[in-house]
């Protein structure tokens, strides 16, 4: 299940020729990995940094100028302060939460904050990558397929 900021309207910012570049920001090193990997599989992305904390994650942004960021909110507030942070500082950054439905106040907060929208982190990996691409298609910013 996903959840979608009603209010999304932001630019197309995805190159139709290019993969779409995404920084993924979660704390437990072995699930980064395994999302890291289904995301670059799925064909449309590219995991251009990964990142174990919120302050990393920023850096990495900053660094890599992805097109997706997709952050844990596992991280507790310093999670919906980085997506606050990213959205206010990279306009045409989509970001995504990954989150706990028995969480509904991080998960407001990060809607509020500017997050595209919040997928489920206790599902499986293909099924957040698809969820992901679900969710920035919604929001009008199409994942595009491989040159």
């Amino acid at each position: 299940m996903t959840t979608l900021r009603g209010d999304v309207a932001p630019p197309d910012v995805f190159d139709g020729d290019q993969r779409t570049g995404l920084v993924l920001v979660h704390e437990a090193s072995d699930r980064r990995w395994v999302l890291s990997r289904s995301f670059e599989r799925s064909g449309p992305f590219v995991v251009v940094a990964e990142a174990a904390d919120t302050f990393s994650g920023l850096v990495a942004v900053r660094e890599h100028d992805p097109d997706v960021l997709v952050v844990d909110l596992d991280l507790g507030a310093s999670a919906v302060e980085v997506v606050r942070l990213a959205v206010s500082t990279f306009p045409f950054l989509a970001v995504v939460a990954l989150g706990r439905w028995a969480e509904p106040d991080l998960i407001e907060q990060a809607l509020r904050c500017g997050a595209v929208g919040v997928v489920s982190r206790a599902a499986e990996p293909a099924e957040i990558v698809g969820q992901v691409a679900a969710l920035l298609a919604r929001a009008g910013l199409p994942t595009s397929e491989p040159a």
